[in-house]
C-alpha cells in the first residue's frame, strides 16, 4: 500500500501478510517474544538465547541441567517451569533418579543492543532427594544476570 502525499509515494511500514516484516524474516510477534538469556552464555550450553526451552545446559557438571521444563506465562513479566534435574548424593555422586526443579525467570530486556527481547535473571529451587520438597531459590549458576556482562 502507497500514500501519496505531496507528489511523493510513501510505503506503508505495516508487517506485510503473513505477519512477517520487512526487515526480518521472523514473524513479528515472534521477534516480541524474549528468550531466556543470551545464546553461548556458557560453553557447550543447551537451551540459552532460546524461547521456552525444553533442556537448559550450563555445559558443566550434570547437576547444571535442567530437562523436561515445562514452562507457564511464557512473555509475561515473570515465567516460570518445572522440570527434573540430576541431584547430588549427600555421600557423592547423583541420584540414580532424577529430582524436582522449579525456574524463574525474570526481569526482560535485551542481552544485545538490536537483540532480541530476554529474560535476564534466572533462578532456581531443587529436591534435595528424589520425590523431597524443594530447597530455596538461589541464581542459577550463581550469576545475577544471564547475559552476558
Amino acid at each position: 500500500m502507497a500514500l501519496l502525499l505531496g507528489g511523493l509515494s510513501l510505503a506503508a511500514t505495516a508487517p506485510a501478510a503473513g505477519g512477517v516484516d520487512g526487515t526480518s524474516h521472523q514473524p513479528s510477534a515472534e521477534r516480541r517474544t524474549p528468550v531466556l538469556g543470551q545464546k553461548n552464555l556458557f560453553p557447550y550450553d543447551r537451551g540459552f538465547g532460546e524461547r521456552h526451552p525444553r533442556v537448559i545446559f550450563n555445559g558443566g557438571v550434570p547437576s547444571g541441567m535442567a530437562k523436561s521444563l515445562d514452562w507457564r506465562h511464557w512473555g509475561r513479566k515473570v515465567t516460570v517451569a518445572r522440570g527434573k534435574t540430576p541431584i547430588y548424593h549427600p555421600d557423592g555422586g547423583y541420584y540414580a533418579e532424577l529430582g524436582r526443579i522449579k525456574l524463574r525467570a525474570k526481569d526482560i530486556g535485551r542481552c544485545t543492543r538490536g537483540g532480541p527481547p530476554a529474560y535476564q535473571r534466572l533462578a532456581a529451587r531443587v529436591s534435595q532427594r528424589p520425590h523431597g520438597p524443594l530447597g530455596p531459590w538461589f541464581r542459577w549458576a550463581g550469576l545475577r544476570t544471564i547475559c552476558r556482562s
